[in-house]
């Protein structure tokens, strides 16, 4: 009898687990590696979720002394969760470079002390870029040729900061298309009132009768 108890709740357990994992849909993750404060990390976190449409998550990790971005990457990678269909990790390091894209894992990591300014609102933009194409060029999304778009390349300082803060449409496409195709839910996309239509203009008023 006690047998059989046992095996129910084993089932029961087991079926709860499955709709768990069934319930609890994946996003893209945020990992900061004590590199930003919650404040820029909520910034960094809302508009990336704003831009890609898709949902994205953010949580700590206890940093590491390595200066290898890729190193980083792997290192953080052990911190995936189900859940977790793509980590960016936000580091500080005394690499030069600015990110690191490792596509096999899927793990992007940005360079929170190169893209450092004394301008604190800067420096959240450029994070902000950097999430961006991180997310992308994890999902297969490479660079733009629009100026504009967050996924133009770039050779110095001055003309990342000159970048837009968001995909131009065709890119926009690319990666829905490409998040979707990794089974993540892409939310509508926000409608924002076009130059001269947030005026409502009323209709003149009739013409008195008999005149």
């Amino acid at each position: 009898m006690n047998s059989k108890i046992t095996l129910v709740i084993i089932a029961v357990i087991f079926h709860l687990s499955c709709l768990y994992v069934i319930a609890t849909p994946q996003h893209i993750t945020i990992l900061n590696a004590s590199a930003v404060n919650q404040r820029t990390l909520d910034e960094v976190r809302i508009h990336a979720e704003r831009e890609l449409r898709v949902s994205v998550s953010a949580r700590d990790i206890i940093s590491t002394n390595m200066v290898e971005l890729k190193s980083i990457g792997r290192s953080a990678n052990e911190n995936k969760r189900n859940q977790d269909i793509c980590l960016i990790v936000l580091t500080l390091s005394e690499s030069p470079l600015h990110a690191t894209i490792l596509s096999n894992e899927q793990v992007a990591v940005i360079n929170v002390s190169a893209l450092h300014s004394d301008d604190s609102v800067k420096n959240v933009r450029r994070l902000q870029r950097w999430t961006m194409r991180s997310a992308a060029f994890l999902f297969g999304v490479g660079p733009d040729v629009d100026p504009h778009c967050v996924m133009h390349d770039y050779r110095t300082m001055d003309e990342f900061d000159k970048l837009g803060l968001n995909f131009s449409p065709p890119w926009g496409d690319r990666f829905y298309q490409a998040a979707k195709a990794r089974g993540l839910q892409v939310r509508p996309q926000f409608q924002r009132p076009r130059p001269g239509m947030t005026k409502v203009v009323q209709p003149p008023p009739p013409l008195p009768k008999g005149n």
